[in-house]
């Protein structure tokens, strides 16, 4: 079946209860994975991202560019994420 605009194919893990990830997590996690960072989604709808099998931040499938976006780009670099790359 194909997948509507905005849906992430549930083989890759990458699927919420409404299978719909934001915008600007989708493009933060699309560089991530081009880092060698790698991710897990949770039934919850969040992504839990891993470096080196560690896992660095938690990042919700909704929401805006808030206090918790922060801290998670801050965690993020503390751990090698480059966003200009």
């Amino acid at each position: 079946m194909p997948l509507k605009r905005g849906q992430i194919d549930r083989g890759t893990g990458f699927n919420s209860r409404s299978g719909h990830v934001n915008k600007d997590t989708r493009k933060l996690l699309k560089q991530l994975e081009q880092q060698g960072f790698t991710m897990r989604r949770t039934t919850g709808g969040h992504t839990i991202v891993y470096r080196d099998g560690r896992a660095v931040t938690c990042l919700a499938g909704t929401g805006g560019k808030g206090r918790g976006w922060a801290n998670s780009i801050a965690e993020l670099r503390r751990a090698g994420y480059d966003p200009s790359a």
